[in-house]
């Protein structure tokens, strides 16, 4: 009986870390990758944004978007992968610092990582590209309900 109970723990372990959240995958295909301009009413379905949602903010947002966008818009394979399960050597000065509540997921495509996102209460707090470190530089990732 001790036995099974391990053998379950180990499974559902096992599942909860390849679940790839699908508010993640939505957000690459309407905004990161979109072949036509994105609707950018929709941001809050994807993003947790401040109250007050200054126009300073959505606007910094939607130029993240764009320069994303520009990008990758090309991108036809890849995959959302959490921190846990990607390997150090793709993580070579793509390593963020967080602590926080939420849950930490690359965009990788081929054997590079392109972006991550951080996830909480199904919504995505943080989510960047374009970063390369240098070797024992920290990364912190910007929230968005700081902006």
């Amino acid at each position: 009986m001790k036995y099974l109970f391990v053998l379950i723990l180990s499974i559902i372990g096992k599942c909860y870390g390849q679940f790839t959240p699908t508010i993640i995958t939505e957000f690459v295909e309407e905004f990161i990758i979109a072949k036509n301009k994105p609707d950018y009413s929709k941001l809050e379905h994807y993003l947790v944004l401040r109250e007050d949602l200054q126009s300073g903010t959505v606007e910094l947002v939607k130029t993240y978007i764009e320069d994303f966008n520009n990008e990758l818009s090309a991108l036809k394979d890849y995959r959302i992968v959490p921190r846990l399960e990607l390997h150090n050597d793709l993580l070579e000065n793509k390593k963020i610092i967080y602590n926080g509540e939420g849950r930490v997921f690359y965009l990788v495509s081929g054997n590079e990582v392109k972006m991550f996102f951080i996830l909480e209460n199904n919504k995505i707090i943080s989510f960047f590209g374009h970063f390369q470190k240098r070797e024992n530089e920290m990364v912190y990732p910007v929230m968005l309900p700081n902006l």
